[in-house]
C-alpha cells in the first residue's frame, strides 16, 4: 500500500456517514499540554549565568587563552536592571598579547508596557589597545518588541560620553 492510498483511506473515512463521526462538538478545544505552557517570570528575583573558558597549546605554539564572563539581571514591574562583567587572557611564546576586563551596567525604566528610558555606564581596560582606563555612562531610549520567558527583542538608543 502506498502513502498515497493511506491519506485516501483516512479522508474517507472522514468524509463517511454522519453517524459514524463523533458526538462531540465541534467547538470544544482539547485542553492545553501542560508542557507547552509557558509560566510568568516571577519579578523582582535575579538571574544569570556564568561563563568560563581556557585553552592550552603546547608543540610548535606555546598559547593560553583564559576568559571568564559573568551576567545578571532582574526584572521588576517597571524597571530591568541588566549587569555583565567580563575578563580575557591571551599569551603566546612571546609573552601576554591581551589582557581585558570590565564591568557594565544598564537600567531600564519602563514608561509604558513597552516603552522604557535607559541609562548605561561602565568601565573597562584593555592591554592590546593600550587603553589603562576607559568608561562610559549615557542616557537613551528604548522599545521592548518581545518579551517573554525564552526571548527577549528590543532596540534601543542612546547619547553616551566615552572617556
Amino acid at each position: 500500500m502506498s502513502v498515497a492510498s493511506l491519506g485516501i483511506l483516512a479522508l474517507s473515512a472522514v468524509a463517511g456517514p454522519a453517524e459514524a463521526l463523533p458526538s462531540t462538538p465541534l467547538t470544544t478545544a482539547p485542553a492545553p499540554s501542560p508542557l507547552f505552557q509557558e509560566e510568568e517570570e516571577p519579578l523582582n528575583e535575579w538571574h544569570g549565568s556564568v561563563n568560563f573558558g581556557a585553552t592550552y597549546t603546547s608543540g610548535n605554539t606555546r598559547d593560553r587563552t583564559a576568559s571568564l564572563a559573568a551576567e545578571a539581571n532582574r526584572r521588576g514591574e517597571n524597571d530591568l536592571w541588566n549587569l555583565r562583567a567580563w575578563w580575557t587572557y591571551t599569551s603566546t611564546r612571546n609573552g601576554i598579547t591581551d589582557r581585558e576586563y570590565g564591568a557594565a551596567a544598564e537600567y531600564n525604566y519602563f514608561a509604558t508596557e513597552r516603552l522604557y528610558y535607559l541609562g548605561i555606564a561602565g568601565a573597562g581596560y584593555d592591554l592590546a589597545q593600550n587603553i589603562d582606563l576607559r568608561y562610559f555612562i549615557g542616557a537613551g531610549l528604548g522599545y521592548q518588541f518581545i518579551e517573554n520567558k525564552k526571548t527577549t527583542w528590543s532596540g534601543s538608543a542612546a547619547l553616551t560620553y566615552f572617556n
